[in-house]
């Protein structure tokens, strides 16, 4: 084969492999997810590219799947060549969330995020609520929050709206907001009410690699005791008259 002839042979071959780059299908983001969650996360439906698609996100838990929402992504060049910038669109009226991925620092930031998840996650990671059948939408915004291996930064705000339970038929129980605070290799929680008839309280805090401790009491609001009296012996033990304990444990962080 004479000079110009391998020429064109690499040049075909370039432009070949960028055409397979660049129309990469969607369905690849379902592998990276797996391999980069430890085979929790991943997508079905996908739809587009890699670089521009969209698909259902699945969360993998005791041998089922929980859809988490369908979401549109694009990814685009980084001011820092060794990070990947994602755009995300969440469904959100504010906009898309951002994703700043640093692979070989193994650092993921994320900001501007609204995103809408089911209740059913919080049985996910703390499995003793379970048995609550617990129900509901939780509103995640963070304006920044940043992982690594070693280390979390940042706040994330949940509200959890209109709650429910299967164990009473008292429906909506109320609305609360867990806080999450980011502090080298600590992640700070804690559990308010914002209005209702369940009365929730705690905090806890979980080290990167470790399992979530926390404590919280349960109390009925106001001319609320006998309607929820058996739903509060289900929580735990009484700490003083109509005021009870639970303690919570979650899975390790990935």
């Amino acid at each position: 084969m004479t000079r110009s002839r391998w020429t064109q042979f690499f040049l075909f071959l370039i432009v070949f492999l960028a055409v397979i780059i660049v129309l990469a299908p969607a369905s690849l983001v379902t592998g990276f997810l797996a391999r980069a969650t430890a085979g929790r996360l991943t997508m079905a439906q996908t739809e587009g590219s890699v670089w521009r698609g969209a698909g259902v996100l699945l969360l993998a838990h005791d041998n089922q799947f929980l859809p988490l929402g369908h979401f549109a992504w694009r990814i685009s060049p980084a001011a820092n060549l060794s990070q990947i910038a994602v755009s995300v669109d969440t469904g959100s009226d504010d906009g898309p969330m951002r994703l700043l991925i640093s692979p070989w620092s193994n650092k993921v930031e994320v900001s501007q995020a609204q995103v809408s998840l089911p209740a059913q996650l919080l049985s996910v990671f703390a499995p003793q609520l379970l048995p609550y059948r617990l129900s509901g939408e939780l509103a995640l915004v963070t304006e920044r929050f940043q992982i690594s291996q070693n280390s979390n930064s940042g706040t994330i705000t949940v509200d959890w709206k209109q709650a429910t339970s299967g164990l009473t038929d008292i429906a909506p129980l109320g609305d609360y907001r867990i806080f999450l605070q980011g502090t080298g290799a600590d992640l700070k929680v804690s559990l308010t009410t914002l209005g209702g008839k369940l009365q929730l309280a705690g905090d806890g805090q979980m080290q990167i690699g470790h399992a979530l401790t926390f404590n919280g009491t349960a109390q009925a609001a106001p001319a609320q005791e006998e309607n929820l009296s058996n739903l509060l012996h289900h929580i735990g033990p009484e700490l003083s008259p109509g005021k009870f304990s639970f303690t919570l444990a979650s899975y390790p962080a990935m």
